[in-house]
């Protein structure tokens, strides 16, 4: 017998999920290249709460670099300066096949915690693959406020109960299952799977 499924959209969290997150090698790259010690280069980049004004659109990149960057006290072009602040992120090439797949069965949305910076390397990886795509730094909102999901809810245009979302930080699945999505603890290719399984989605 042939499962149905009743659902017609799924919303995907980025990090930890789509990529995992090396923060260190980012951290390492900076300190290299300008010759401060590793907790320096810490304090530098998230300085007085700036990285939640970045990535709730507060402020654009260029306004992110100029604050942090003159205390590394080394030469650092805008473009290096991005290559590096986006060296964190690794992408799961098993991950995006998964996508890719699932996308035959139904729609596929993207709702991130991200920053400008950032989103340049998720756009250029992501490509055609969501219908839709909900980053914090452009909507003033950062998971788990209710208001990023309803945003992302309205661009989905479907109901809820129809909708299924992961996302590797328990928070940000309560806050969405307060909202009535169907919503599940990301914690691997394998269990994400069986999930999909269960609401009658077989990817192979």
């Amino acid at each position: 017998m042939v499962k149905t499924s009743k659902l017609t959209d799924a919303i995907f969290d980025v990090g930890g999920v789509l990529y995992t997150l090396d923060y260190d090698r980012m951290f390492k790259n900076f300190s290299d290249l300008c010759g401060k010690p590793i907790e320096k280069i810490k304090d530098i980049l998230y300085k007085e709460n700036i990285l939640i004004d970045f990535e709730k659109g507060r402020i654009s990149s260029i306004e992110y670099y100029k604050a942090v960057t003159p205390d590394f006290e080394c030469s650092l072009s805008f473009d290096e300066f991005k290559r590096i602040f986006n060296s964190f992120l690794i992408k799961r090439d098993q991950m995006f096949d998964l996508l890719k797949k699932l996308k035959n069965h139904i729609n596929i949305h993207i709702l991130s915690n991200t920053n400008e910076i950032n989103a340049e390397t998720l756009m250029h990886d992501l490509e055609s693959i969501p219908s839709s795509i909900v980053y914090s730094f452009q909507t003033g909102y950062k998971k788990p406020q209710h208001e990023i999901f309803r945003i992302a809810l309205k661009k989905a245009n479907s109901d809820p109960k129809k909708i299924i979302f992961f996302d590797d930080t328990e928070e940000n699945v309560d806050a969405a299952r307060a909202l009535g999505i169907n919503s599940y603890l990301f914690q691997n290719k394998e269990s994400l799977l069986t999930t999909l399984d269960l609401f009658g989605i077989s990817i192979h």
